[in-house]
């Protein structure tokens, strides 16, 4: 491995494992920009393929754009929350290695969903209880590992990390929905109809 890409990936790992500390993560601009393009790219192949589903292809681009546009403007919005938390609270220099962190965490999440979604692909569609569950137990690893870096970052005890995470969350998903309907408004419109249509049962003789 390239020594350059091992000295950005390895502090991540090590935090994934909840060890070592945010201050351990290079904060420069290129390490910040590489970890969040390689989200975005990931983000992008695991959205929904005409190929792999019946849905006309209007409606598969338009879903396409809202899970698309959702994630990105909620990372915006959750990296700015953790800008001016550390600006209001703490130190301002931490600034790039906590954002450094968290998108290197983001990313190594979105990888495990990336290849839970091709095996899903190839495997029998009886394991999708399996994939859910280990969906489900990536997504909390993910949060307790963003909690032990808030834990560094803010000075707080590891459950007041997950909380100030399960937060930002929320209110960055919250404010990325809301965005989302404002400038795509026909895409959510179409979202939602196309979810009413899945949750109607299907009569039967």
């Amino acid at each position: 491995m390239n020594p350059k890409i091992h000295q950005m990936f390895q502090p991540i790992f090590r935090l994934l494992l909840f060890r070592g500390s945010p201050t351990d993560v290079s904060g420069n601009v290129t390490t910040i920009a590489t970890f969040a393009i390689l989200l975005l790219a990931l983000i992008w192949l695991t959205l929904p393929t005409a190929g792999g589903s019946d849905l006309e292809p209007d409606v598969i681009a338009d879903v396409r754009s809202v899970f698309m546009v959702i994630p990105l403007v909620a990372y915006v919005v959750g990296a700015l929350l953790i800008l001016t938390a550390l600006n209001v609270f703490q130190d301002s220099s931490r600034i790039p290695k906590t954002l450094a962190s968290c998108f290197g965490l983001l990313l190594l999440f979105q990888a495990g969903n990336f290849f839970l979604d091709l095996l899903f692909r190839f495997l029998p569609s009886v394991l999708g209880f399996i994939f859910f569950v280990v969906d489900t137990a990536l997504m909390i690893w993910f949060i307790g590992a963003a909690g032990y870096v808030f834990q560094h970052a803010f000075n707080l005890k590891l459950y007041q990390g997950v909380l100030a995470v399960l937060f930002i969350l929320f209110l960055s998903f919250f404010i990325g929905g809301i965005v989302t309907g404002i400038i795509l408004p026909s895409e959510i419109r179409t979202l939602a109809e196309l979810r009413s249509f899945n949750s109607v049962p299907i009569p039967t003789e």
